[in-house]
């Protein structure tokens, strides 16, 4: 099948063989149902037109060689369906030797399959430039991560838990229809506040325990009502931010957003 690559380009994937069993991507209760899965392996092939090359050709397979990889055979067992757009383009015969080929990479998208062979050919082909753009963008995350820190050094020298519980939260949620929802989620950021002033000098296990009550509330609340919308997730997440900064728990956003429904 022909995978598109960013650039204009495409490269090219091939079935190799399908099998039925256990997905071991799936979790420890769902390992009863049995899924099928097919190999399918990358062609080392590129080209700036879409059309399949020979038998031959479409065969050399992909090996990742860029950056720390070591010649690493891009091969993925994949259960999921084939999405919209994607279409097998032909057959070609499969030998005794592909066969053999095996991966221990599950779980892989059929939409993923051609960045790493996007990242090899500008490897081997335009890698001053592949580099240069790594590191201007290791330079704008750099940046981002300065600037990040010196907002939370910021917020720590002008803001409290103590402060953050005088504030007015959410007042400008202040449409008929967005009320209710104002003054419930301020109810319970102050009543987080509180505990959190109570448990300030606990442990942070502590602390990630009473937000997580606290996101529990608000999904089952929006499950209720379904009130919060984007801009009051945005909202909502900012508060957060500044108590993850405050407390100095930095894992809170990330553990927060596994936990929200909203």
């Amino acid at each position: 099948m022909l995978l598109p690559l960013a650039g204009q380009k495409f490269s090219a994937a091939v079935v190799i063989k399908a099998t039925t069993g256990i997905d071991p991507t799936q979790s420890t209760a769902r390992r009863t149902v049995s899924t099928t899965r097919v190999l399918v392996v990358t062609s080392a092939w590129v080209s700036d037109e879409p059309k399949l090359p020979s038998d031959s050709e479409l065969r050399r397979w992909l090996f990742l060689t860029h950056h720390s990889w070591k010649s690493v055979l891009q091969a993925h067992w994949i259960s999921e369906p084939l999405p919209p757009g994607m279409k097998s383009m032909g057959s070609i015969p499969i030998t005794q030797e592909d066969l053999k080929l095996d991966s221990s990479s599950y779980g892989s998208s059929w939409e993923s399959l051609g960045a790493q062979s996007l990242a090899q050919w500008r490897w081997d082909h335009d890698r001053s430039n592949l580099l240069a753009e790594e590191e201007r963008e290791a330079q704008e995350v750099a940046e981002r991560a300065r600037l990040y820190m010196e907002k939370q050094a910021q917020i720590l020298e002008s803001t409290t838990l103590d402060s953050l519980s005088s504030r007015d939260w959410f007042s400008h949620w202040n449409d008929d229809w967005e009320q209710p929802l104002q003054q419930q989620a301020k109810a319970m950021m102050l009543n987080l506040l509180e505990d959190l002033l109570a448990l300030q000098k606990t442990s942070k296990s502590q602390i990630l325990s009473r937000v997580r009550q606290f996101v529990a509330s608000l999904n089952q609340l929006n499950a209720e009502e379904s009130l919060i919308q984007t801009t009051h997730s945005e909202d909502l997440i900012e508060a957060l931010e500044l108590i993850a900064i405050v407390t100095k728990t930095p894992t809170l956003i990330q553990r927060v957003d596994d936990w929200r429904e909203w």
